[in-house]
């Protein structure tokens, strides 16, 4: 308290301004930093991994109808225009799979996953080879190579087909995962961000309501003491024996010594 009694009027303003604009920097700073950490966690859920989800998803699909159109081959004529159309949706699925799964590995950058779309990679690679010898064998249109075509297809390729479909599941599996933590991060953060916020801004709300009762006490007790003498002196018989109290060294205690001087040479 005799600390706040020494500074000036000016000092004492400014210190409690100052220290309210701290509590509101570090309120502003919280804030922001809980802020931009759940922004980067939705960022990760809505553009990363629900676009990765939904092009695994896709690709999947296409694998599917690309292996549907692929076994139909094997029963249709090579001279038929149907066997001409499954030709064209084995193509287009193809390529289909191949630019959604492209679309996946550009926003892919965990490390769990990259793996996982090496196996995939090469799988896909030895599949199309296998799958490109069914539609080879099918070309030549004879019983012993539609047959040759049907153990392929219903063989080596399978397995090489399954395999590739277990990587995008596992894949989807991380996805969803990683979507699932960065939710709960999400959510995590949230709870930390509020409750930093609601005890900063107690705590700034005590610190306020208690700067403002003690520097207004430290300004208006010295102010009332020497309005009590002065008053003390106008109503009574002009004593100029009496001096206001000069115990701080702000502007009213100096305001107090200069008047108890000024009346020190009245009595002389």
């Amino acid at each position: 308290m005799q600390f706040l009694r020494n500074l000036r009027i000016r000092t004492k303003i400014l210190y409690g301004f100052a220290t309210l604009v701290v509590i509101m920097v570090v309120i502003g700073i919280s804030s922001y930093r809980g802020m931009k950490q759940i922004k980067e966690r939705l960022d990760n859920i809505f553009l990363v991994r629900l676009p990765s989800i939904d092009f695994l998803i896709e690709a999947d699909r296409d694998l599917q109808q690309l292996l549907v159109a692929e076994r139909s081959m094997v029963f249709t004529d090579p001279a038929s225009e149907k066997y001409k159309s499954f030709v064209s949706e084995y193509n287009k699925n193809y390529q289909q799979s191949d630019e959604r799964w492209n679309k996946f590995k550009a926003l892919s950058s965990a490390e769990d996953e990259k793996k996982v779309i090496s196996i995939y990679d090469q799988a896909r690679t030895d599949w199309t080879a296998t799958s490109r010898k069914v539609l080879e064998e099918l070309q030549k249109n004879t019983d012993e190579t539609r047959k040759k075509a049907i153990e392929v297809t219903l063989g080596e390729a399978s397995s090489k087909f399954e395999l590739m479909r277990e990587q995008l599941n596992v894949l989807t599996e991380l996805n969803l995962a990683n979507a699932e933590k960065a939710s709960k991060e999400a959510t995590d953060t949230y709870r930390l961000a509020m409750t930093v916020l609601m005890v900063t801004i107690g705590v700034g709300i005590v610190i306020g309501v208690v700067l403002a009762g003690v520097i207004g006490f430290s300004i208006a007790q010295p102010i009332n003491a020497a309005m009590a003498t002065l008053k003390d002196i106008a109503e009574g018989e002009g004593d100029l024996t009496k001096s206001l109290p000069a115990q701080s060294k702000d502007e009213v205690g100096e305001l107090s010594r200069w008047f108890n001087l000024f009346l020190g040479k009245l009595q002389g």
